[in-house]
């Protein structure tokens, strides 16, 4: 992630590294003068309009929170414009931007706090629990004190391609799963050099009403993908194409090893 011509690092398990853009030998370990008081995500998102990127972080502790950052152009330095409280320590790997609003699509996947006092790792205290279901937060970036919140079907959306304002809903396209913990053991199984069974995210589209606090799913391509991306002259619009990766064979169980374009409007 480069920003005001520093480049960093990113991992949402830990803290970030600034790095030499020269040679990519280490700086150091930066919390942005103490900023970022939790984990940060890797999937930093600009705003043209806004002129910065903003990101999010999860904060574990007594209580949980989702923190929204924002990195502005022209200024040094960051800011946490707002802190939502969660239900519980949870997982959430990206985010989106639209003209008006950071989105989230928070799946039911939470952390058993049991299981990590006794030492044991993240991976090993995911639990999936889809009665909770899904929940929606959208913080406005106008007054990121004002959130709207609500509960959905439960969905698995990892990553996200592209979100953008549509007739007063705001629309993303993702890849979405129905068997989170299947994506949770693949992702696991590929780290560790294993085989694990493929995991099944197809791009879908997702549509938020914020007014009537409820979203739908419609399916767009009966093809597994991952690490979406859209062209990024048509990021906060809709486009048609978006480009990710796949499997050259749907039996195959390891890395993925095919680049895909897919047709959102087919």
């Amino acid at each position: 992630w480069v920003h005001r011509d520093r480049v960093f690092a990113l991992c949402p398990s830990g803290l970030q590294f600034e790095i030499e853009a020269s040679d990519l030998s280490t700086i150091g370990e930066t919390t942005f003068d103490g900023v970022v008081e939790g984990s940060f995500s890797a999937h930093a998102s600009y705003s043209v309009p806004r002129r910065g990127f903003y990101n999010f972080g999860l904060r574990f502790g007594r209580a949980a929170f989702l923190d929204l950052y924002f990195f502005p152009d022209d200024e040094p330095g960051s800011k946490r414009v707002a802190s939502v409280p969660l239900a519980a320590p949870l997982f959430n790997h990206d985010f989106m931007l639209t003209e008006h609003w950071a989105v989230f699509v928070l799946p039911p996947a939470r952390f058993d706090a049991k299981t990590i006092l006794l030492g044991r790792a993240l991976s090993e205290a995911m639990r999936w629990k889809p009665e909770e279901g899904a929940e929606v937060v959208l913080i406005g970036l106008d007054a990121p004190h004002e959130v709207v919140r609500f509960t959905i079907d439960p969905l698995a959306a990892i990553h996200f391609a592209n979100a953008w304002e549509e007739h007063g809903e705001i629309v993303l396209h993702a890849p979405v799963g129905k068997d989170f913990m299947r994506t949770w053991r693949w992702l696991e199984s590929v780290a560790k050099g294993q085989r694990a069974p493929l995991p099944d995210p197809k791009l879908a589209e997702i549509r938020i009403d914020p007014k009537r606090k409820r979203a739908s799913v419609m399916p767009l391509v009966d093809h597994v993908s991952e690490a979406p991306r859209v062209d990024p002259r048509g990021e906060m619009r809709r486009t048609r194409y978006v480009y990710g990766t796949s499997f050259a064979k749907e039996t195959n169980s390891g890395l993925p090893d095919r680049l895909v374009k897919l047709d959102a409007q087919k």
